[in-house]
């Protein structure tokens, strides 16, 4: 039995030897690696190399990555290979995502365009100083007198989604208490000068902001009344 045995383990060794070759072979490195300078996500760092992971589905890879072939693989082929926020853009790498809301995605001041993913600026003539109507640009927008604070240029709408990031569509009354108008508009008092790389006001203190929301509905005394409602 014993001589048996020790032919069968002599004939098994070429074959085990194979296998230790063509497992070793198998291992794509993609790197070094050390305490201090770690793999990414699609990798393991053994004994000073990034070594790609093996895998069976994109869960297996992290974040950035996904699965081809049974190894991880750098780049995306969903939106969820990508960190939140990003996409999977066209060359199978995450990119930021593009806007969709004004509201949700753009800074203050800004619009959605939904088909190229990009927020631009509104026109720099909203929120700005006026003494008429004349001063703001035509197409309906007012020069919104708020007492004391000032007159500032609205922007004519008829819903909040027709306005930039940070502004309200809101319904401006006559001395007999009917809607007039209604325009897009905040509390351009607070913003001092204009903003000198959009063009228009920046961003509102929102302390100030919030000490002095009730003058939203009331214009001391001035011929146009701001609507608490919006049409």
């Amino acid at each position: 039995m014993t001589a048996i045995a020790s032919f069968s383990w002599a004939r098994l060794a070429p074959l085990l030897f194979l296998f230790v070759v063509l497992t070793g072979c198998d291992k794509k490195v993609v790197g070094e690696c050390s305490e201090d300078i770690p793999c990414q996500d699609f990798a393991s760092c053994v004994e000073g190399q990034c070594i790609v992971k093996k895998c069976s589905t994109n869960a297996d890879c992290g974040m950035e990555a996904h699965c081809a072939g049974g190894q991880c693989a750098e780049g995306c082929k969903r939106n969820d290979d990508c960190y939140p926020g990003d996409e999977c853009g066209a060359e199978g790498n995450c990119v930021q995502e593009g806007c969709r809301i004004t509201s949700v995605d753009c800074e203050f001041g800004q619009y959605c365009d939904p088909n190229s993913g990009d927020c631009y600026n509104a026109s720099g003539l909203l929120c700005s100083q006026c003494s008429t109507s004349g001063d703001c640009g035509g197409d309906g927008n007012v020069c919104i007198p708020w007492g004391s604070y000032g007159s500032y240029c609205g922007l004519q709408c008829s819903y909040d989604e027709d306005c930039p990031a940070g502004y309200m569509c809101l319904g401006l009354r006559d001395e007999f208490g009917s809607v007039v108008t209604t325009q897009c508009t905040t509390y351009c008092w607070l913003y001092g000068n204009s903003d000198e790389a959009t063009g228009g006001p920046p961003p509102p203190d929102l302390q100030v902001q919030a000490d002095q929301r009730v003058v939203v509905d009331q214009f001391d005394g001035q011929p146009l009344e701001c609507a608490s409602e919006v049409r």
